[in-house]
Protein backbone atom coordinates (compact mmCIF):
# COMPACT_ATOMS: atom_id res chain seq x y z
CA UNK A 1 0.00 0.00 0.00
CA UNK A 2 2.47 2.61 0.87
CA UNK A 3 5.19 1.46 -2.38
CA UNK A 4 2.00 2.58 -4.37
CA UNK A 5 1.15 5.47 -2.77
CA UNK A 6 4.93 6.31 -3.49
CA UNK A 7 4.55 5.67 -7.21
CA UNK A 8 1.33 7.97 -7.25
CA UNK A 9 2.97 10.48 -5.49
CA UNK A 10 6.07 10.35 -7.75
CA UNK A 11 3.86 10.12 -10.98
CA UNK A 12 1.81 12.86 -9.52
CA UNK A 13 5.16 15.18 -9.43
CA UNK A 14 6.02 14.26 -13.04
CA UNK A 15 3.33 14.71 -14.69
CA UNK A 16 2.40 18.27 -12.40
CA UNK A 17 6.21 19.24 -12.57
CA UNK A 18 5.29 20.18 -9.09
CA UNK A 19 2.53 20.58 -6.07
CA UNK A 20 1.92 21.69 -2.69
CA UNK A 21 1.76 19.12 0.09
CA UNK A 22 -1.87 20.19 0.58
CA UNK A 23 -2.66 19.74 -3.23
CA UNK A 24 -0.85 16.42 -2.66
CA UNK A 25 -2.29 15.29 0.25
CA UNK A 26 -5.68 15.93 -1.02
CA UNK A 27 -5.41 13.83 -4.18
CA UNK A 28 -4.20 11.11 -2.77
CA UNK A 29 -6.60 10.84 0.23
CA UNK A 30 -3.86 10.81 2.95
CA UNK A 31 -2.81 13.68 5.84
CA UNK A 32 0.19 16.13 4.60
CA UNK A 33 2.51 14.77 7.32
CA UNK A 34 2.29 11.09 5.40
CA UNK A 35 3.03 13.44 2.03
CA UNK A 36 6.43 14.82 3.59
CA UNK A 37 7.32 10.94 4.92
CA UNK A 38 6.77 9.43 1.83
CA UNK A 39 9.20 12.36 0.26
CA UNK A 40 11.24 11.85 2.82
CA UNK A 41 11.81 8.04 1.92
CA UNK A 42 11.89 8.63 -1.92
CA UNK A 43 14.37 11.13 -1.66
CA UNK A 44 16.26 8.57 0.70
CA UNK A 45 15.79 5.63 -2.32
CA UNK A 46 17.98 8.08 -4.49
CA UNK A 47 14.52 10.06 -6.80
CA UNK A 48 15.58 13.20 -6.87
CA UNK A 49 12.68 15.36 -5.16
CA UNK A 50 12.89 18.25 -2.89
CA UNK A 51 10.91 21.00 -1.21
CA UNK A 52 10.57 24.43 -1.82
CA UNK A 53 9.49 26.85 0.84
CA UNK A 54 7.74 30.40 0.47
CA UNK A 55 5.53 31.45 -2.04
CA UNK A 56 5.68 29.41 -5.61
CA UNK A 57 7.05 26.81 -3.09
CA UNK A 58 5.94 23.34 -3.16
CA UNK A 59 7.49 19.64 -3.84
CA UNK A 60 9.44 19.20 -6.77
CA UNK A 61 11.61 16.93 -8.94
CA UNK A 62 14.83 17.28 -10.59
CA UNK A 63 13.91 19.02 -14.24
CA UNK A 64 14.18 16.28 -17.03
CA UNK A 65 13.95 13.36 -14.33
CA UNK A 66 11.68 10.69 -15.72
CA UNK A 67 10.89 7.54 -14.35
CA UNK A 68 9.24 4.11 -16.23
CA UNK A 69 5.42 3.26 -15.18
CA UNK A 70 6.00 -0.28 -13.80
CA UNK A 71 4.56 -2.25 -11.31
CA UNK A 72 0.53 -2.25 -12.76
CA UNK A 73 -1.80 -4.19 -11.37
CA UNK A 74 -4.19 -6.01 -13.14
CA UNK A 75 -7.27 -3.69 -12.23
CA UNK A 76 -5.07 -0.37 -13.73
CA UNK A 77 -3.85 -2.34 -16.71
CA UNK A 78 -7.07 -2.77 -18.22
CA UNK A 79 -8.25 0.83 -16.87
CA UNK A 80 -5.67 2.39 -18.86
CA UNK A 81 -7.12 2.51 -22.55
CA UNK A 82 -10.23 3.74 -20.71
CA UNK A 83 -8.11 6.88 -19.97
CA UNK A 84 -7.75 7.96 -23.73
CA UNK A 85 -11.74 8.58 -25.29
CA UNK A 86 -10.51 8.70 -28.55
CA UNK A 87 -13.91 9.95 -29.34
CA UNK A 88 -13.22 13.14 -27.54
CA UNK A 89 -9.37 13.44 -28.73
CA UNK A 90 -10.90 13.32 -32.51
CA UNK A 91 -13.59 16.09 -31.37
CA UNK A 92 -10.95 18.65 -29.90
CA UNK A 93 -8.57 17.78 -32.67
CA UNK A 94 -5.74 16.28 -31.00
CA UNK A 95 -6.62 12.55 -32.23
CA UNK A 96 -3.31 11.75 -33.58
CA UNK A 97 -1.33 13.14 -31.12
CA UNK A 98 -3.29 11.08 -28.51
CA UNK A 99 -3.05 8.01 -30.59
CA UNK A 100 1.10 8.63 -30.83
CA UNK A 101 0.79 9.23 -26.46
CA UNK A 102 -0.96 6.64 -25.69
CA UNK A 103 1.53 4.11 -28.12
CA UNK A 104 4.48 5.57 -26.26
CA UNK A 105 2.24 5.04 -22.83
CA UNK A 106 2.04 1.31 -23.81
CA UNK A 107 5.66 0.74 -25.32
CA UNK A 108 6.44 2.21 -21.64
CA UNK A 109 4.61 -0.95 -19.82
CA UNK A 110 5.82 -4.40 -19.16
CA UNK A 111 4.50 -6.58 -21.95
CA UNK A 112 2.01 -8.02 -19.62
CA UNK A 113 0.07 -4.95 -18.82
CA UNK A 114 0.35 -3.67 -22.26
CA UNK A 115 -1.57 -6.75 -23.47
CA UNK A 116 -3.93 -6.26 -20.99
CA UNK A 117 -4.62 -2.30 -21.63
CA UNK A 118 -4.94 -3.77 -25.09
CA UNK A 119 -7.52 -6.21 -24.97
CA UNK A 120 -9.88 -3.29 -23.13
CA UNK A 121 -9.33 -0.94 -25.66
CA UNK A 122 -10.50 -4.01 -28.46
CA UNK A 123 -13.61 -4.65 -26.19
CA UNK A 124 -14.93 -1.83 -25.25
CA UNK A 125 -16.40 1.50 -27.19
CA UNK A 126 -17.37 4.76 -26.39
CA UNK A 127 -19.99 6.40 -28.96
CA UNK A 128 -21.01 9.43 -26.88
CA UNK A 129 -23.87 10.37 -30.05
CA UNK A 130 -27.68 10.34 -29.39
CA UNK A 131 -29.91 7.37 -31.16
CA UNK A 132 -30.96 9.06 -34.42
CA UNK A 133 -28.55 12.05 -33.80
CA UNK A 134 -26.83 12.97 -37.00
CA UNK A 135 -25.46 16.27 -35.06
CA UNK A 136 -21.90 16.68 -36.37
CA UNK A 137 -18.81 17.83 -33.85
CA UNK A 138 -19.13 21.53 -33.55
CA UNK A 139 -16.78 23.28 -35.96
CA UNK A 140 -14.69 25.39 -33.53
CA UNK A 141 -14.28 22.97 -31.29
CA UNK A 142 -10.42 22.80 -31.94
CA UNK A 143 -10.30 26.28 -31.40
CA UNK A 144 -11.67 26.74 -28.59
CA UNK A 145 -9.74 23.39 -27.40
CA UNK A 146 -6.61 25.12 -28.37
CA UNK A 147 -7.39 28.77 -26.65
CA UNK A 148 -8.43 27.47 -24.07
CA UNK A 149 -4.74 25.12 -23.88
CA UNK A 150 -3.06 28.63 -24.59
CA UNK A 151 -5.22 30.58 -22.09
CA UNK A 152 -5.77 32.67 -24.84
CA UNK A 153 -8.89 35.29 -24.91
CA UNK A 154 -11.14 35.28 -27.73
CA UNK A 155 -13.92 36.73 -29.05
CA UNK A 156 -16.81 35.09 -30.44
CA UNK A 157 -20.51 35.48 -31.82
CA UNK A 158 -22.77 34.05 -29.86
CA UNK A 159 -26.58 33.34 -30.16
CA UNK A 160 -28.97 32.99 -26.77
CA UNK A 161 -32.00 33.30 -26.06
CA UNK A 162 -31.85 36.79 -26.08
CA UNK A 163 -30.30 37.20 -29.45
CA UNK A 164 -26.94 36.98 -31.13
CA UNK A 165 -23.93 39.28 -29.86
CA UNK A 166 -20.74 39.39 -29.74
CA UNK A 167 -18.30 38.50 -26.38
CA UNK A 168 -14.80 38.48 -25.56
CA UNK A 169 -14.25 35.79 -23.47
CA UNK A 170 -11.40 33.91 -21.35
CA UNK A 171 -12.36 30.78 -21.94
CA UNK A 172 -11.36 28.52 -18.72
CA UNK A 173 -12.41 24.94 -19.65
CA UNK A 174 -14.18 22.62 -21.90
CA UNK A 175 -17.28 20.17 -20.77
CA UNK A 176 -19.31 17.30 -22.55
CA UNK A 177 -22.63 16.93 -21.19
CA UNK A 178 -25.04 14.07 -22.78
CA UNK A 179 -23.17 14.44 -26.43
CA UNK A 180 -22.98 18.29 -26.54
CA UNK A 181 -19.96 20.51 -25.80
CA UNK A 182 -20.04 23.92 -23.52
CA UNK A 183 -18.09 26.05 -22.84
CA UNK A 184 -17.23 27.48 -19.35
CA UNK A 185 -15.88 31.22 -19.44
CA UNK A 186 -15.07 34.44 -17.96
CA UNK A 187 -16.75 37.36 -19.53
CA UNK A 188 -16.99 40.90 -17.27
CA UNK A 189 -15.51 39.41 -14.90
CA UNK A 190 -18.50 36.74 -14.34
CA UNK A 191 -18.17 32.96 -15.35
CA UNK A 192 -20.79 31.92 -17.39
CA UNK A 193 -21.17 29.12 -19.68
CA UNK A 194 -21.83 28.92 -23.62
CA UNK A 195 -23.22 25.96 -26.02
CA UNK A 196 -20.58 25.50 -28.15
CA UNK A 197 -23.20 24.85 -30.98
CA UNK A 198 -24.45 28.06 -31.05
CA UNK A 199 -21.09 29.51 -31.29
CA UNK A 200 -20.92 30.71 -34.99
CA UNK A 201 -17.38 32.42 -35.20
CA UNK A 202 -14.38 32.87 -33.27
CA UNK A 203 -10.89 34.55 -33.61
CA UNK A 204 -8.04 35.05 -30.87
CA UNK A 205 -7.38 38.50 -29.51
CA UNK A 206 -3.88 39.89 -28.45
CA UNK A 207 -3.29 38.62 -24.55
CA UNK A 208 -3.63 35.79 -22.59
CA UNK A 209 -5.20 35.67 -19.02
CA UNK A 210 -4.63 33.49 -15.94
CA UNK A 211 -7.34 30.88 -14.19
CA UNK A 212 -7.32 31.26 -10.60
CA UNK A 213 -5.49 28.57 -8.69
CA UNK A 214 -8.57 27.67 -6.84
CA UNK A 215 -11.13 27.27 -9.93
CA UNK A 216 -11.71 23.77 -9.86
CA UNK A 217 -13.82 22.41 -13.06
CA UNK A 218 -16.02 19.89 -12.48
CA UNK A 219 -16.73 21.84 -9.06
CA UNK A 220 -18.46 24.82 -11.31
CA UNK A 221 -19.89 22.69 -13.46
CA UNK A 222 -21.94 20.54 -10.73
CA UNK A 223 -23.11 23.79 -9.00
CA UNK A 224 -23.52 25.49 -12.53
CA UNK A 225 -25.87 22.34 -13.29
CA UNK A 226 -27.68 22.75 -10.10
CA UNK A 227 -28.61 25.87 -10.34
CA UNK A 228 -29.56 25.61 -13.85
CA UNK A 229 -32.14 22.72 -13.25
CA UNK A 230 -33.78 24.88 -9.83
CA UNK A 231 -34.20 27.62 -11.97
CA UNK A 232 -35.90 25.67 -14.92
CA UNK A 233 -38.58 24.81 -11.72
CA UNK A 234 -42.07 26.41 -12.22
CA UNK A 235 -44.35 23.92 -9.58
CA UNK A 236 -44.70 19.93 -8.83
CA UNK A 237 -46.82 17.65 -9.94
CA UNK A 238 -48.58 14.93 -8.02
CA UNK A 239 -49.09 11.10 -9.86
CA UNK A 240 -50.12 8.29 -9.16
CA UNK A 241 -48.56 5.43 -10.14
CA UNK A 242 -49.74 2.03 -11.05
CA UNK A 243 -47.51 -0.95 -10.42
CA UNK A 244 -46.98 -1.85 -14.50
CA UNK A 245 -45.43 1.65 -14.28
CA UNK A 246 -42.62 1.26 -12.00
CA UNK A 247 -40.28 0.99 -14.94
CA UNK A 248 -41.62 4.09 -16.29
CA UNK A 249 -41.03 6.03 -13.24
CA UNK A 250 -37.30 4.92 -13.80
CA UNK A 251 -37.56 7.37 -16.53
CA UNK A 252 -37.82 10.43 -14.05
CA UNK A 253 -35.01 9.44 -11.88
CA UNK A 254 -34.27 11.52 -9.31
CA UNK A 255 -37.14 14.20 -10.19
CA UNK A 256 -39.27 11.57 -8.28
CA UNK A 257 -39.84 11.49 -4.88
CA UNK A 258 -42.04 8.73 -3.38
CA UNK A 259 -44.79 10.34 -1.27
CA UNK A 260 -46.61 7.00 0.38
CA UNK A 261 -46.01 3.14 -0.91
CA UNK A 262 -48.61 0.63 0.03
CA UNK A 263 -48.56 -3.11 -1.47
CA UNK A 264 -52.12 -2.62 -1.79
CA UNK A 265 -52.57 0.69 -3.31
CA UNK A 266 -50.54 2.58 -5.82
CA UNK A 267 -47.57 4.72 -5.33
CA UNK A 268 -47.71 8.46 -5.47
CA UNK A 269 -44.97 10.67 -6.20
CA UNK A 270 -44.09 14.16 -6.80
CA UNK A 271 -42.46 15.31 -9.93
CA UNK A 272 -41.03 18.92 -10.52
CA UNK A 273 -42.01 20.19 -13.80
CA UNK A 274 -40.73 23.05 -15.61
CA UNK A 275 -44.19 24.50 -17.10
CA UNK A 276 -48.20 23.15 -17.96
CA UNK A 277 -47.24 22.30 -21.37
CA UNK A 278 -44.29 20.21 -21.22
CA UNK A 279 -45.36 18.23 -18.11
CA UNK A 280 -48.55 17.48 -20.66
CA UNK A 281 -46.20 16.46 -23.19
CA UNK A 282 -44.14 14.59 -20.68
CA UNK A 283 -46.91 12.64 -18.92
CA UNK A 284 -48.84 11.23 -21.83
CA UNK A 285 -46.62 9.45 -23.07
CA UNK A 286 -46.98 7.21 -19.58
CA UNK A 287 -50.82 6.48 -21.18
CA UNK A 288 -53.31 5.43 -18.44
CA UNK A 289 -50.48 3.45 -16.06
CA UNK A 290 -50.17 7.42 -14.51
CA UNK A 291 -52.87 9.41 -13.41
CA UNK A 292 -52.05 13.05 -12.44
CA UNK A 293 -53.59 14.18 -9.62
CA UNK A 294 -52.58 17.83 -9.55
CA UNK A 295 -52.13 20.68 -10.02
CA UNK A 296 -55.45 21.14 -11.59
CA UNK A 297 -54.42 22.96 -14.85
CA UNK A 298 -51.94 20.22 -15.68
CA UNK A 299 -54.87 17.13 -14.71
CA UNK A 300 -57.29 19.70 -16.97
CA UNK A 301 -54.88 20.08 -19.73
CA UNK A 302 -53.92 16.07 -19.77
CA UNK A 303 -57.55 15.30 -19.90
CA UNK A 304 -58.34 17.27 -22.57
CA UNK A 305 -55.48 16.15 -25.07
CA UNK A 306 -56.63 12.79 -23.92
CA UNK A 307 -59.95 14.10 -25.69
CA UNK A 308 -58.64 15.02 -28.21
CA UNK A 309 -56.78 11.91 -28.89
CA UNK A 310 -59.57 9.95 -28.71
CA UNK A 311 -61.85 12.00 -31.06
CA UNK A 312 -58.46 11.80 -33.43
CA UNK A 313 -58.23 7.96 -33.90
Amino acid sequence: MRSGRQIALLLNLQVRGGATAPALAADLGVSIRTIYRDVEQLSEAGVPVYAERGNGGGIRLVDGYRTRLTGLDLAESEALSLAGWSTVAEALGVGSAAAGAERKLLAALPQSAATKARRTRARIHFDLARWYDATATPHHLPDLARAVWDQRRIRIDYTSWTGQSERDIDPFGLVLKNATWYLVGRHHGKLRTYRVSEIATIASLDGTFSVPDDFDLPAYWDASKQRFETSLTRGTATLRISERAEPLLASLGARATRVSRDPHDPTLVTVPIESIEKATREFLGFGDAVEVLGPPDLRERIANAARALAALY
